[in-house]
C-alpha cells in the first residue's frame, strides 16, 4: 500500500514538473520580440536646393480685329487645341456685312479669314458668338503656345551656378506631380529687394497647365557616389532627435543596439554615415521600439 502510494506520489510530480516546463518554454517563447528584418544597400540620396517658380507661357499670341465690322463666322471655343493656319474668324466689314444680308442665301461677301498665328491653345475667348461688331484692334481671343510652357524661378545670386543653361531640375506642382525642366536663360537684373536672379526653366510637358500657378523647383546640388541606406522605419532617436541607433541581429535570436550617424534622408531612406555595415547584417526594420539595449527577438520574416 505504501508502495502504490509512493508511486502515485512519483507520478503526480512529475506532471506537475512537466508542465510547469511548459509554462517556462511557453513563457520564453513569449518573451521574444517578433521582428522583421532588412538589409544595408548601397545608392544615394539627392541634395536638393528647394525655390519657389511660377509658370508663365512666353509666347502668348493676342488676335485682334484686323478692321472694324461685324464677326460673322466663330470657329472656336475656350481651351481648343489650334493649329498654324486654322481659321479662328471671318470679319466682315460694315458694307460688306450689309451687302450680304441684302443678299440671303450666298456666300459672305469679302469676309477677312483670321488666322491662328502658331500651334496652341485657345487659353480666352472674347468673342462668344455671331454675329457681333467689334472695332479695329479689339481683341478677339487670346493663343498659348505649346511647348512654351517656363518656370520663372527667383534664385539667390550664390546657387545661379546650379541653374547655368542646359543643367535639369523638378518641378512640383501642387497636386504633387512631378514634372522635369531645363534651364534655358538666366536674366541679368538682379532684384535689389531679395537679391535674386531670375531664371527661366523650360518645362518639358506638352499639355496645357494654367499660367501663374505657383510651384517648388528643385535643384539637385548634392554628389551621386553611392553611400548606405536603411528604410527610414530601420533608424530611431531619441525625444531631441539627437542620438540615432538602429538594432542589428548577432545571431538568430538576439538584437543588439548600435549608434549611427545619419546624413541626408527623404520619405522612404536614410543615409547612414557611419558605422559600416556589412551586406549580411540583418538590421531590424519592424518591431524594434522599446526594446533594450540587448533584446532576445524571434524574425517572422
Amino acid at each position: 500500500m505504501r508502495i502504490l502510494a509512493k508511486n502515485i506520489f512519483i507520478l503526480i510530480a512529475l506532471g506537475l514538473a512537466s508542465c510547469t516546463s511548459k509554462t517556462i518554454d511557453k513563457q520564453a517563447r513569449q518573451a521574444k520580440a517578433q521582428v522583421r528584418t532588412t538589409r544595408v544597400e548601397q545608392g544615394y540620396i539627392p541634395d536638393y536646393l528647394r525655390f519657389s517658380g511660377k509658370t508663365i507661357y512666353l509666347n502668348n499670341n493676342n488676335i485682334v480685329a484686323p478692321i472694324s465690322g461685324y464677326i460673322t463666322k466663330l470657329n472656336v471655343s475656350p481651351a481648343d487645341k489650334v493649329k498654324k493656319g486654322d481659321e479662328l474668324f471671318l470679319i466682315q466689314s460694315r458694307e460688306s456685312y450689309a451687302l450680304s444680308n441684302s443678299n440671303p442665301g450666298t456666300a459672305p461677301y469679302g469676309g477677312i479669314k483670321i488666322k491662328a498665328p502658331a500651334d496652341g491653345v485657345i487659353n480666352r475667348l472674347v468673342v462668344f458668338q455671331s454675329p457681333v461688331y467689334v472695332d479695329a484692334g479689339s481683341t478677339l481671343c487670346n493663343i498659348v503656345e505649346t511647348g512654351s510652357l517656363y518656370a520663372s524661378v527667383e534664385i539667390p545670386f550664390e546657387y545661379v551656378s546650379y541653374a547655368k543653361q542646359g543643367n535639369k531640375c523638378k518641378i512640383i506642382l501642387p497636386d504633387n506631380t512631378m514634372l522635369y525642366a531645363t534651364f534655358s536663360k538666366v536674366l541679368t537684373c538682379m532684384n535689389e529687394g531679395s537679391q535674386t536672379l531670375n531664371v527661366l526653366a523650360k518645362i518639358n510637358m506638352d499639355k496645357i497647365i494654367p499660367e501663374g500657378m505657383i510651384v517648388e523647383v528643385l535643384l539637385e546640388k548634392g554628389s551621386t557616389d553611392k553611400s548606405q541606406l536603411l528604410d527610414k522605419k530601420c533608424v530611431m532617436s531619441d525625444a531631441l532627435m539627437k542620438d540615432s541607433w538602429v538594432m542589428k541581429l548577432i545571431n538568430d535570436s538576439t538584437a543588439v543596439r548600435v549608434d549611427v550617424k545619419v546624413g541626408r534622408q527623404d520619405h522612404e531612406k536614410v543615409e547612414i554615415l557611419s558605422p559600416v555595415f556589412s551586406t549580411s547584417d540583418k538590421i531590424i526594420s519592424q518591431g524594434a521600439y522599446g526594446l533594450d539595449g540587448t533584446a532576445l527577438v524571434e524574425v517572422i520574416n
